[in-house]
Protein backbone atom coordinates (compact mmCIF):
# COMPACT_ATOMS: atom_id res chain seq x y z
CA UNK A 1 0.00 0.00 0.00
CA UNK A 2 1.91 2.99 -0.97
CA UNK A 3 -0.46 5.82 -0.89
CA UNK A 4 -1.46 7.42 2.70
CA UNK A 5 -5.18 6.44 1.88
CA UNK A 6 -6.15 3.16 2.97
CA UNK A 7 -9.25 1.70 0.05
CA UNK A 8 -10.71 0.34 3.50
CA UNK A 9 -11.44 1.74 6.57
CA UNK A 10 -11.67 -2.41 8.45
CA UNK A 11 -11.24 -5.41 7.81
CA UNK A 12 -13.04 -8.16 10.07
CA UNK A 13 -11.01 -11.45 10.70
CA UNK A 14 -13.18 -13.97 12.74
CA UNK A 15 -14.24 -17.49 13.03
CA UNK A 16 -16.82 -19.47 10.92
CA UNK A 17 -18.70 -20.10 14.13
CA UNK A 18 -18.54 -16.44 14.94
CA UNK A 19 -20.17 -15.04 11.26
CA UNK A 20 -23.35 -13.89 13.09
CA UNK A 21 -21.32 -11.71 15.25
CA UNK A 22 -19.09 -10.31 12.12
CA UNK A 23 -21.76 -9.49 10.44
CA UNK A 24 -23.41 -7.94 12.95
CA UNK A 25 -19.84 -5.25 13.97
CA UNK A 26 -20.44 -5.15 9.76
CA UNK A 27 -24.08 -3.90 9.85
CA UNK A 28 -22.93 -1.13 13.04
CA UNK A 29 -19.39 0.18 10.92
CA UNK A 30 -20.82 0.24 7.30
CA UNK A 31 -22.51 3.16 7.44
CA UNK A 32 -19.70 5.43 8.67
CA UNK A 33 -17.28 3.35 6.70
CA UNK A 34 -15.66 1.38 4.53
CA UNK A 35 -15.40 -2.48 5.90
CA UNK A 36 -14.13 -5.75 4.02
CA UNK A 37 -16.48 -8.32 5.07
CA UNK A 38 -16.13 -11.42 2.99
CA UNK A 39 -19.20 -12.19 2.78
CA UNK A 40 -20.14 -9.26 1.46
CA UNK A 41 -17.40 -7.89 0.02
CA UNK A 42 -16.33 -10.45 -2.25
CA UNK A 43 -18.06 -10.64 -5.51
CA UNK A 44 -19.20 -13.83 -7.61
CA UNK A 45 -16.27 -15.41 -9.93
CA UNK A 46 -13.66 -13.40 -7.16
CA UNK A 47 -10.57 -15.60 -6.57
CA UNK A 48 -11.23 -15.62 -2.67
CA UNK A 49 -7.05 -16.59 -1.45
CA UNK A 50 -5.78 -13.71 -3.70
CA UNK A 51 -8.48 -10.84 -2.79
CA UNK A 52 -8.91 -11.60 0.77
CA UNK A 53 -4.60 -11.05 1.42
CA UNK A 54 -5.33 -7.63 -0.64
CA UNK A 55 -7.92 -6.62 0.98
CA UNK A 56 -6.14 -6.93 4.27
CA UNK A 57 -2.98 -5.04 2.69
CA UNK A 58 -5.45 -2.55 1.43
CA UNK A 59 -7.11 -2.03 5.07
CA UNK A 60 -5.86 0.53 7.38
CA UNK A 61 -7.34 -1.91 10.33
CA UNK A 62 -7.81 -5.54 11.38
CA UNK A 63 -10.36 -5.84 13.43
CA UNK A 64 -9.92 -9.53 14.94
CA UNK A 65 -12.86 -11.11 16.10
CA UNK A 66 -10.90 -13.66 18.93
CA UNK A 67 -13.09 -16.64 20.60
CA UNK A 68 -12.61 -20.16 21.56
CA UNK A 69 -13.37 -20.61 18.26
CA UNK A 70 -10.58 -19.26 16.67
CA UNK A 71 -8.20 -21.95 17.90
CA UNK A 72 -9.39 -24.28 15.33
CA UNK A 73 -10.39 -21.82 12.27
CA UNK A 74 -7.31 -22.12 10.11
CA UNK A 75 -7.75 -19.19 7.73
CA UNK A 76 -8.48 -16.91 10.56
CA UNK A 77 -5.30 -17.31 12.29
CA UNK A 78 -3.93 -16.98 8.53
CA UNK A 79 -5.49 -13.19 8.71
CA UNK A 80 -4.16 -13.20 12.27
CA UNK A 81 -0.60 -13.44 11.57
CA UNK A 82 -1.24 -11.08 8.43
CA UNK A 83 -2.41 -8.61 10.45
CA UNK A 84 0.90 -8.72 12.74
CA UNK A 85 3.07 -8.80 9.93
CA UNK A 86 1.34 -5.64 8.24
CA UNK A 87 1.60 -3.56 11.64
CA UNK A 88 4.95 -4.62 11.87
CA UNK A 89 6.04 -3.37 8.64
CA UNK A 90 6.18 0.67 8.79
CA UNK A 91 5.48 0.96 5.06
CA UNK A 92 1.44 -0.14 5.52
CA UNK A 93 0.79 2.27 9.08
CA UNK A 94 -1.42 -1.16 9.90
CA UNK A 95 -3.19 -1.30 13.16
CA UNK A 96 -4.82 -4.13 14.75
CA UNK A 97 -7.79 -4.10 17.16
CA UNK A 98 -9.01 -7.85 18.92
CA UNK A 99 -12.05 -8.17 20.12
CA UNK A 100 -12.52 -11.02 22.66
CA UNK A 101 -16.13 -12.71 22.76
CA UNK A 102 -16.88 -14.19 25.97
CA UNK A 103 -15.43 -16.38 27.50
CA UNK A 104 -12.31 -15.78 25.81
CA UNK A 105 -10.51 -12.94 27.45
CA UNK A 106 -6.70 -11.26 26.50
CA UNK A 107 -5.38 -12.92 29.65
CA UNK A 108 -5.92 -16.62 28.65
CA UNK A 109 -3.09 -18.86 27.41
CA UNK A 110 -4.81 -19.78 24.19
CA UNK A 111 -4.83 -15.82 22.49
CA UNK A 112 -3.56 -16.43 18.78
CA UNK A 113 0.25 -15.12 18.68
CA UNK A 114 1.04 -11.67 18.83
CA UNK A 115 -2.87 -10.37 19.66
CA UNK A 116 -2.05 -10.59 23.52
CA UNK A 117 0.18 -7.28 23.98
CA UNK A 118 -2.40 -5.55 21.45
CA UNK A 119 -5.01 -3.47 23.61
CA UNK A 120 -8.58 -4.70 22.32
CA UNK A 121 -11.99 -5.00 23.93
CA UNK A 122 -13.93 -7.46 25.61
CA UNK A 123 -17.52 -8.43 24.98
CA UNK A 124 -19.94 -10.14 25.98
CA UNK A 125 -23.19 -9.11 24.66
CA UNK A 126 -24.95 -6.72 21.77
CA UNK A 127 -24.69 -3.69 23.88
CA UNK A 128 -20.86 -4.19 24.20
CA UNK A 129 -20.60 -5.06 20.54
CA UNK A 130 -22.14 -1.62 19.79
CA UNK A 131 -20.23 0.16 22.01
CA UNK A 132 -16.75 -1.61 20.77
CA UNK A 133 -18.25 -0.51 17.48
CA UNK A 134 -18.68 3.20 17.87
CA UNK A 135 -15.08 3.08 19.75
CA UNK A 136 -13.50 1.96 16.14
CA UNK A 137 -15.58 4.36 14.47
CA UNK A 138 -13.64 7.06 16.71
CA UNK A 139 -10.25 5.59 16.30
CA UNK A 140 -10.94 6.76 12.25
CA UNK A 141 -11.76 9.49 13.10
CA UNK A 142 -8.97 10.59 15.73
CA UNK A 143 -6.60 9.11 12.58
CA UNK A 144 -7.70 11.72 10.73
CA UNK A 145 -7.33 14.75 12.82
CA UNK A 146 -3.84 16.44 12.32
CA UNK A 147 -1.49 15.89 15.17
CA UNK A 148 -0.78 18.96 17.76
CA UNK A 149 2.22 21.33 16.92
CA UNK A 150 4.71 20.84 19.87
CA UNK A 151 5.92 24.69 20.68
CA UNK A 152 8.76 24.59 22.69
CA UNK A 153 10.95 27.47 24.42
CA UNK A 154 14.40 28.06 25.84
CA UNK A 155 14.63 29.61 29.00
CA UNK A 156 14.35 33.11 28.31
CA UNK A 157 11.08 32.44 26.50
CA UNK A 158 12.20 32.33 23.45
CA UNK A 159 10.12 29.96 20.85
CA UNK A 160 12.90 27.69 19.48
CA UNK A 161 10.93 25.05 17.81
CA UNK A 162 7.74 24.70 16.07
CA UNK A 163 7.60 21.27 14.97
CA UNK A 164 6.36 17.89 15.91
CA UNK A 165 8.99 16.15 17.96
CA UNK A 166 10.47 13.67 15.80
CA UNK A 167 13.49 12.39 15.41
CA UNK A 168 13.21 13.55 11.64
CA UNK A 169 12.50 16.97 12.96
CA UNK A 170 14.86 16.93 15.84
CA UNK A 171 17.58 16.79 13.50
CA UNK A 172 16.23 19.49 11.31
CA UNK A 173 16.34 21.98 14.40
CA UNK A 174 19.72 20.71 15.79
CA UNK A 175 21.78 23.80 15.75
CA UNK A 176 19.25 25.90 17.56
CA UNK A 177 18.73 22.70 20.37
CA UNK A 178 22.93 22.82 20.56
CA UNK A 179 24.21 26.37 19.76
CA UNK A 180 21.09 28.29 21.70
CA UNK A 181 22.89 27.27 25.30
CA UNK A 182 25.93 29.20 24.55
CA UNK A 183 24.54 32.33 22.10
CA UNK A 184 20.95 34.01 22.58
CA UNK A 185 18.45 32.85 20.48
CA UNK A 186 17.94 37.07 19.61
CA UNK A 187 21.33 36.70 18.22
CA UNK A 188 21.20 33.89 16.29
CA UNK A 189 17.48 35.16 14.85
CA UNK A 190 19.34 38.50 14.13
CA UNK A 191 22.15 36.26 11.96
CA UNK A 192 19.40 35.10 9.99
CA UNK A 193 17.48 37.60 8.88
CA UNK A 194 20.98 39.31 7.78
CA UNK A 195 21.66 36.32 5.75
CA UNK A 196 18.21 36.43 4.04
CA UNK A 197 18.14 40.62 3.56
CA UNK A 198 21.69 40.07 1.81
CA UNK A 199 20.46 37.33 -0.52
CA UNK A 200 17.21 39.17 -1.45
CA UNK A 201 18.55 42.99 -1.59
CA UNK A 202 22.46 41.66 -2.68
CA UNK A 203 21.81 41.38 -6.50
CA UNK A 204 19.82 44.49 -6.70
CA UNK A 205 22.97 46.36 -5.34
CA UNK A 206 25.39 44.43 -6.92
CA UNK A 207 24.05 42.67 -10.12
CA UNK A 208 22.87 39.60 -10.54
CA UNK A 209 25.90 37.65 -11.56
CA UNK A 210 25.59 34.30 -11.98
CA UNK A 211 23.04 33.98 -9.54
CA UNK A 212 19.81 31.24 -10.20
CA UNK A 213 17.70 33.25 -8.27
CA UNK A 214 14.57 33.62 -10.42
CA UNK A 215 12.15 36.84 -9.22
CA UNK A 216 8.59 35.85 -10.82
CA UNK A 217 6.91 37.61 -13.03
CA UNK A 218 4.35 40.15 -11.72
CA UNK A 219 1.80 39.18 -13.82
CA UNK A 220 2.18 35.25 -12.81
CA UNK A 221 -1.30 33.99 -12.22
CA UNK A 222 -3.00 33.30 -8.75
CA UNK A 223 -3.90 29.64 -8.49
CA UNK A 224 -6.31 27.74 -5.94
CA UNK A 225 -6.56 24.00 -5.81
CA UNK A 226 -7.65 21.19 -3.85
CA UNK A 227 -9.40 18.35 -3.41
CA UNK A 228 -13.15 17.19 -2.18
CA UNK A 229 -14.75 14.26 -0.43
CA UNK A 230 -17.63 12.58 1.00
CA UNK A 231 -17.98 13.76 4.62
CA UNK A 232 -18.86 10.08 5.71
CA UNK A 233 -17.04 7.57 3.55
CA UNK A 234 -14.31 9.33 3.10
CA UNK A 235 -14.09 8.94 -0.69
CA UNK A 236 -12.82 11.49 -3.41
CA UNK A 237 -16.30 12.76 -5.17
CA UNK A 238 -16.05 13.76 -8.96
CA UNK A 239 -18.13 16.26 -10.67
CA UNK A 240 -18.71 18.75 -7.66
CA UNK A 241 -19.70 21.92 -8.99
CA UNK A 242 -16.84 25.11 -7.14
CA UNK A 243 -17.77 28.67 -7.39
CA UNK A 244 -15.62 31.48 -6.02
CA UNK A 245 -18.54 33.62 -4.71
CA UNK A 246 -18.61 37.39 -5.43
CA UNK A 247 -15.10 36.90 -7.42
CA UNK A 248 -14.69 38.29 -10.86
CA UNK A 249 -11.35 36.10 -12.81
CA UNK A 250 -9.34 38.21 -15.97
CA UNK A 251 -12.64 38.31 -18.19
CA UNK A 252 -14.81 39.51 -15.60
CA UNK A 253 -16.97 36.28 -15.22
CA UNK A 254 -17.32 34.20 -12.30
CA UNK A 255 -14.68 31.60 -11.52
CA UNK A 256 -16.50 28.19 -11.79
CA UNK A 257 -14.47 23.78 -12.31
CA UNK A 258 -15.48 20.72 -11.62
CA UNK A 259 -13.70 18.45 -9.85
CA UNK A 260 -12.09 15.22 -11.69
CA UNK A 261 -12.86 11.32 -11.00
CA UNK A 262 -10.24 11.58 -8.23
CA UNK A 263 -12.46 14.46 -6.69
CA UNK A 264 -9.48 17.26 -7.56
CA UNK A 265 -9.54 20.58 -8.48
CA UNK A 266 -8.08 23.47 -10.09
CA UNK A 267 -8.74 27.47 -10.72
CA UNK A 268 -6.50 29.08 -13.02
CA UNK A 269 -6.40 31.70 -14.73
CA UNK A 270 -7.11 34.36 -11.57
CA UNK A 271 -5.86 37.84 -11.36
CA UNK A 272 -2.16 38.10 -10.32
CA UNK A 273 -3.46 40.86 -8.04
CA UNK A 274 -5.77 38.59 -6.15
CA UNK A 275 -4.68 37.66 -2.79
CA UNK A 276 -6.60 36.79 0.70
CA UNK A 277 -9.29 34.41 1.55
CA UNK A 278 -11.99 33.43 -0.75
CA UNK A 279 -15.49 32.21 -0.33
CA UNK A 280 -15.50 28.71 -2.39
CA UNK A 281 -18.85 27.40 -2.29
CA UNK A 282 -18.95 23.42 -3.57
CA UNK A 283 -22.13 21.57 -4.79
CA UNK A 284 -23.30 18.04 -6.23
CA UNK A 285 -26.67 16.68 -6.64
CA UNK A 286 -27.87 14.70 -3.52
CA UNK A 287 -25.22 16.67 -0.57
CA UNK A 288 -25.79 19.93 1.39
CA UNK A 289 -24.20 22.79 -0.26
CA UNK A 290 -20.90 23.71 1.35
CA UNK A 291 -19.00 26.89 2.13
CA UNK A 292 -15.42 27.01 2.97
CA UNK A 293 -12.87 30.50 2.56
CA UNK A 294 -9.93 29.45 1.53
CA UNK A 295 -6.56 31.57 1.01
CA UNK A 296 -6.29 31.97 -3.06
CA UNK A 297 -2.69 30.06 -3.12
CA UNK A 298 -3.37 27.11 -1.75
CA UNK A 299 -3.00 23.98 -3.47
CA UNK A 300 -4.08 21.33 -0.74
CA UNK A 301 -7.15 22.74 0.40
CA UNK A 302 -9.95 19.96 1.35
CA UNK A 303 -13.61 20.47 0.75
CA UNK A 304 -16.32 17.86 2.46
CA UNK A 305 -20.15 16.94 1.04
CA UNK A 306 -22.53 15.71 3.66
CA UNK A 307 -25.20 13.57 1.68
CA UNK A 308 -29.35 15.25 2.06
Amino acid sequence: MESDRSKWDFFIAYASADRTIARSLYEMLRPKSNVFFDKVSLQLGDNWDQELPRAQRDSAVTVVLVSTNTDDAYYAKEEVLAAIELAKNPKYRHRVVPIFLAPMTSDRHDVPYGLRRKHGMNISSDGELKLSAQRLLELMVDAMEPEPVAQKTNRWGDLIETSQDTPDNRSAFFPLKSVHSIIPIQWLLLGVAAIVLAIWFGPRFFGSGSSDTEIPPKDSPVVLAGTVYDKDTRQPLADVKLTLQDFDNKNRETPTCLSDDQGRFRFTGLPASASGQVDLRAEKQGYQQSHTDPWLGNMQHTVTLKKE
